[in-house]
């Protein structure tokens, strides 16, 4: 058995996928070769976002607690440990996780790519066969304002210079989790998705989504659909959809259509940029970061242009 784990990173169009794979998943997934993990999103995280703020000290901002986190307990560890085992132990195919939080244990963390929180899920996850990993990146300054702007959602009183001067931004260091996490599972089990490159050049979420559809069906050798179909839906030319052919259960139109339907029920179109940083400040963390961005088309994603993410 193969396990599929998508890691995130949080805001690069994580939700979108998920959802589109809850809400069509009879149409996307053939159970014969690839199922959904049957564990509710929230209880999954839940056991560790719960265990790291019971440890936090009273009054600590969410951005403190959550850098200075140690390590999970041993009472989350075990809890953790018999989801994954009650939801893993008679499976006879592969599975699919998506947490894109499970990323964001390194990235907000002191001990970035080498957070023994993070490295618990993993070796957790490699006990039950095969483990690959999707993982989307996004441009450090543009992650940085989505970020805050979640992390206001979520509690945080700190205006956004405060939440700046707090945050790791050494931690905006892809390359070094690439590498991390390919230490651990091998280049041929990862497949890194630069988030702007498709959703800047399709106007929306429907490439991402493709993407990582095909890092299922090919790159990782899972086949879990019949047939990969792009369509082109006349409602936004700039949207190329995927629609699922499988074994003839739904019709092209009806893939499509319903391809629409959801798309606009759980998005419409990226947030624009939120123009949170200064100059100064996204200047700062654009160049200490364009090297390792380099490195990483160079390295991992040779067929795109990685412009975007380079600082001049």
């Amino acid at each position: 058995m193969t396990t599929i784990l998508h890691i995130g990173l949080p805001k690069t169009g994580t939700t979108f996928c998920q959802n589109m794979l809850l809400s069509l998943k009879e149409q996307l997934l053939d159970p014969n070769q690839l199922e959904l993990s049957q564990i509710p999103y929230e209880d999954i995280w839940g056991v560790i976002r719960d265990d790291i703020n019971s440890q936090a000290s009273p009054g600590r901002d969410i951005i403190d607690t959550f850098y200075h986190h140690e390590r999970i307990s041993e009472k989350a560890k075990s809890k953790f440990s018999t989801l994954l085992y009650e939801d893993l132990k008679n499976r006879k195919h592969s599975v699919l996780f998506s947490q894109e939080n499970f990323s964001y244990l390194a990235v907000s963390n002191k001990y970035f790519s080498d957070s023994p929180s993070l490295l618990f899920i993993i070796n957790e996850f490699k006990k039950y066969g095969p483990l690959k990993i999707i993982l989307t990146i996004r441009r450090q300054d543009e992650f940085l304002e989505s970020m805050y702007m979640q992390h206001v959602r979520s509690g945080s009183i700190l205006n956004f210079n405060e939440y700046f001067e707090k945050f790791p931004t050494a931690n905006l260091n892809w390359l070094r989790l690439i590498e991390k996490l390919e230490s651990l599972i091998g280049r041929e089990n990862l497949v890194i998705i630069p988030y702007e490159n498709e959703v800047i050049r399709s106007g929306g979420y429907a490439d991402i989504f493709q993407l990582f559809l095909k890092a299922i069906d090919t790159r990782l050798n899972v086949q879990p659909t019949g047939k990969l179909i792009l369509v082109a839906p006349s409602l936004d030319p700039k949207h190329v959809s995927t629609a699922i052919e499988n074994n003839k259960k739904l019709s092209l139109q009806e893939a499509r259509d319903a391809y629409i339907e959801l798309s606009l029920k759980f998005t419409k179109m990226p947030n624009q940029p939120f123009d949170l940083l200064t100059p100064e400040q996204r200047s700062k963390v654009l160049f200490e970061h364009q090297s390792g961005n380099r490195d990483i088309f160079k390295k991992y994603l040779a067929a795109y242009k990685g412009d975007y993410y380079i600082y001049f």
